[in-house]
């Protein structure tokens, strides 16, 4: 009878050797007895028929195992009738088997009941190369749960009735665990993670009805019983025909309380995902109760880079500070700021293919002295009376963003958190750029468009509108009547300088009076006629002290 001897440091098999034709005893010794040596399960009592039911010899293996040790697969079927449950630091490694046509061949692989399920006290166990295929009545393939550090998944393979790999801190804090170069297929969802740290790592998730990959946090169980999914990583996995490629979500069942159900820190790298409803799905719907069972929150601080999707769609629905870079989309992203969307401090670069939501728009701002900026880079003005912007709500450190103003009525000034370099900003067409720095919004640029002049007709003059121009070109006919006097509408928003050209377009005209309510008119301005061809030309600086306009200069000219 052959035995095989395997020697492992740090999970990795480091020695192989074959013992041959042993007598019993000398068997024994050497099988029941070389902790960190790898023992062979055929010699325990397993047969790997795919009919036999191994569960009590497996069980008994486990049991007879010391800390460390070491147990080997070799390929064949292990039929089991239970979830076989590890409570101890082992290594079971196997050989990785082929998925083909709904099934696993040619590798060792457990099936005809549940899993292998890791609990408390199974810290810094190894499994690698086995395959698990679970049977009607039973949930996962592989299940880590219970106060656990360190568990690693390497080159595995699930087809489950419900969860591939579950990783959950229910019933305590599970934390480090990595599953790498492993597949999940033909079940409900995935590879999931309830759990702190957790790496998924060159990883497949393929006809998996709902989540392929899912990053989620929940109190199922009990109020007190939490699975928070912090600080996990996901680099170079992939999702084929999924409901998501990858899912993300914070909700409590049992309270309106978001602090005790905390999803937050999550990196993934260059990620892959075809023929799924959602690339990524990001939060549930704002106000989305689950038919009443839950209250959800924003997940928070995920960084997304290197994403490629075909026929898929991201979403995002209830989530704050998410960076996106480097995104290939094959259909526009659903990334909106509304009623049904809670999104807050959402940046996004080098996006491709398809529009990331709204959030390259210009988006508007409130109608405050001190509006949000929680969404998007890029922000116009519509104020439909004097409002001045006195400070910014929501920024973030290090990030950049632009004001524009589209609209008559909006003036940005310096204030303490403001830092203006050349005075207020204000007139339609104008814009500034900012950096946030400690809270604070420093102006790094900016943006004064001047018109050559702002023509009126002297019958619309009692609000005059002039944006920016320095310059007003007042055109009055013969004809015309003009029953109010000149007035700027918001002088304190406009430029200090103003020239105002009164001039007949038609027949001899009497220039219209200047509102003294805003001018300052010395008694000896000229206000008889203009014949056609002459024109009055007036010259005001504001005083923002005065808080009206005072001449400087006037003369008549030839215009024609």
């Amino acid at each position: 009878m052959a035995y095989e001897k395997h020697e492992w440091q740090d999970g990795e098999l480091i020695t192989s050797s074959s013992l041959n034709n042993l007598e019993d005893g000398v068997e024994t010794a050497i099988t029941t007895s070389s902790v960190g040596f790898e023992k062979n399960v055929l010699g325990f009592g397993l047969i790997n028929d795919g009919v036999t039911d191994n569960t009590t010899a497996i069980k008994n293996l486990i049991s007879s195992l010391d800390t460390g040790d070491s147990i080997f697969f070799p390929t064949g079927l292990y039929k089991i009738s239970e979830n076989i449950v590890i409570d101890k630091t082992i290594n079971i490694r196997g050989v990785k088997p082929t998925y083909y046509n709904g099934d696993l061949i040619n590798g060792s692989v457990i099936m005809g009941g549940g899993g292998l399920f890791f609990t408390t006290g199974s810290s810094y166990s190894y499994v690698s190369g086995m395959g698990v295929k679970t049977s009607s009545g039973f949930k996962n393939s592989f299940d880590v749960r219970g106060t656990i550090d360190g568990i690693t998944f390497d080159n595995c393979i699930a087809i489950a009735n419900s969860h591939g790999f579950l990783i959950e801190s229910y019933e305590g804090l599970v934390n480090n665990t990595t599953v790498k170069n492993s597949e999940a297929h033909d079940s409900i969802h995935g590879f999931i993670s309830k759990a702190s740290n957790t790496n998924f790592e060159n990883d497949i998730a393929s006809n998996v009805q709902f989540w392929g990959f899912g990053i989620i946090t929940d109190n199922i169980p009990a109020i007190d019983k939490v699975g928070a999914a912090i600080n996990n990583v996901l680099s170079n996995v992939r999702a084929y025909n999924c409901g998501a490629g990858i899912i993300f979500y914070r909700r409590n069942y049992f309270e309106n309380n978001s602090t005790t159900v905390p999803n937050i820190g999550h990196q993934l790298t260059n990620v892959f995902v075809s023929n799924s409803t959602y690339s990524i799905r990001i939060g549930d719907a704002v106000g989305d109760t689950g038919s009443g069972t839950y209250t959800t929150y924003p997940v928070t601080n995920l960084n997304i880079v290197n994403l490629k999707e075909t026929s898929s769609k991201f979403q995002s629905q209830n989530a704050e500070n998410v960076s996106v870079s480097n995104a290939q989309l094959s259909q526009g992203a659903d990334v909106l700021n509304d009623d049904t969307h809670y999104n807050s401090k959402i940046f996004v670069s080098g996006i491709s293919g398809s529009n990331f939501g709204s959030v390259g728009n210009l988006i508007k701002l409130d109608s405050t002295a001190t509006p949000s900026i929680s969404f998007g880079d890029r922000f116009i003005t519509s104020n439909s009376s004097s409002t001045t912007i006195t400070s910014f709500l929501n920024g973030v450190n290090g990030k950049t963003f632009k004001v524009m103003i589209y609209d008559a009525n909006t003036k940005i000034t310096s204030s303490d958190s403001i830092s203006l370099n050349s005075g207020d900003v204000f007139g339609y067409g104008s814009s500034v750029e900012f950096v946030i720095q400690n809270g604070n919004f420093y102006e790094i640029s900016r943006f004064n468009p001047r018109y050559l002049s702002y023509q009126i007709r002297a019958t619309n003059i009692s609000s005059v509108n002039p944006n920016t121009s320095r310059v007003v070109d007042l055109v009055q006919s013969s004809d015309d009547t003009v029953s109010t006097t000149f007035t700027i509408s918001s002088p304190e928003r406009r430029d200090a300088n103003l020239t105002v050209v009164s001039r007949s377009i038609s027949g001899t005209i009497t220039p219209p009076a200047f509102n003294p309510t805003q001018f300052v008119v010395p008694s000896d301005l000229p206000t008889g006629a203009l014949n056609f061809g002459t024109c009055l030309v007036t010259t005001w600086v504001y005083i923002d002290g005065l808080k009206r306009y005072i001449l400087t200069n006037w003369y008549t000219t030839k215009y024609a």
